[in-house]
């Protein structure tokens, strides 16, 4: 799977565990890492109660 796939299907999960977990639809902005985050870090997107972290070899969840 090619890391565009990759991106796609972690942007489809993020997006859909947090509806699921709240009962409501929360659109995600990517924000680009430039320098604000660790290096690895190569995106970050809000959830409803933590973030998500698009890495160079995979991703991680925050939750509040």
């Amino acid at each position: 799977m090619s890391n565009k796939n990759y991106i796609v299907l972690i942007c489809f999960l993020s997006w859909t565990a947090s509806s699921i977990s709240y009962g409501q639809v929360k659109n995600l902005e990517y924000i680009e890492n430039k320098g604000q985050w660790h290096e690895n870090v190569e995106f970050k997107a809000d959830l409803v109660d933590g973030s998500v972290f698009l890495e160079s070899n995979g991703f991680s969840f925050v939750f509040n």
